[in-house]
C-alpha cells in the first residue's frame, strides 16, 4: 500500500464525506484524536476501545434511531465489518478496504463494496491519478487539510525542507 494513501485514507474519507454532504459523520477513534477528527469534518467520535455492543446504541442515539446508509470501514477486520452491518440501513452499503468476511448477514439489500487500496496497481492508476490531481486542487484551495508531517514522511521531503 502506498504510504501516503495509507496515512491519509481516514482523514480524506472524512473530508470527502463532509464535502459530499453526508451527516452525521461518526468516527471511532482514541480520545486523543477526537478534536483533530472533528476539525476535519467528523460530527461525532466514539471511543474505539468500546465493544460493538456498546457502540451500536450510541450510534442509534446520535442518529435518533435511524440506521446508517453508508459505512466506510478503514480497518475491515471481522469485528468492524460486523459492527458496520449492524448499524447499516436496509439497502445500505459498507465500503471495505479488505475483502468481506464470509459470515456477514447481508439481508434486506445490504451490500459490501471492496475498494482496491493499492493506488499504483495497473487497474487503478488512471482513477488514482485523476483523484490525486483533484485532491491536490482541494488541498491548495484549503478544502482538504493534511498534516505536513504526513507528506514529508511519505515523499521523503524532510531533508528537502531542512535545506530551505
Amino acid at each position: 500500500m502506498s504510504g501516503l494513501y495509507n496515512q491519509l485514507k481516514i482523514p480524506l474519507a472524512i473530508q470527502l464525506a463532509k464535502l459530499s454532504g453526508f451527516s452525521p459523520i461518526i468516527v471511532t477513534a482514541s480520545s486523543r484524536n477526537s478534536s483533530a477528527l472533528k476539525a476535519i469534518g467528523a460530527t461525532h467520535t466514539l471511543d474505539r476501545s468500546l465493544s460493538s455492543k456498546a457502540i451500536v446504541p450510541q450510534v442509534k442515539r446520535i442518529t435518533e434511531g435511524k440506521n446508517i446508509s453508508h459505512v466506510f470501514d478503514a480497518v475491515a477486520i471481522r469485528t468492524t465489518q460486523h459492527l458496520a452491518v449492524d448499524i447499516l440501513a436496509p439497502r445500505g452499503k459498507v465500503v471495505l478496504v479488505l475483502p468481506a468476511v464470509d459470515d456477514l448477514d447481508l439481508k434486506e439489500g445490504r451490500e459490501t463494496i471492496m475498494i482496491q487500496s493499492q493506488p499504483k496497481s495497473p487497474k487503478n492508476i488512471q482513477l488514482v491519478s485523476k483523484l490525486y490531481g483533484e485532491w491536490l486542487g482541494e488541498l491548495l484551495d484549503g478544502h482538504l487539510k493534511v498534516r505536513l508531517s504526513f507528506l514529508c514522511q511519505s515523499f521523503g521531503l524532510e531533508r528537502w525542507l531542512m535545506s530551505i
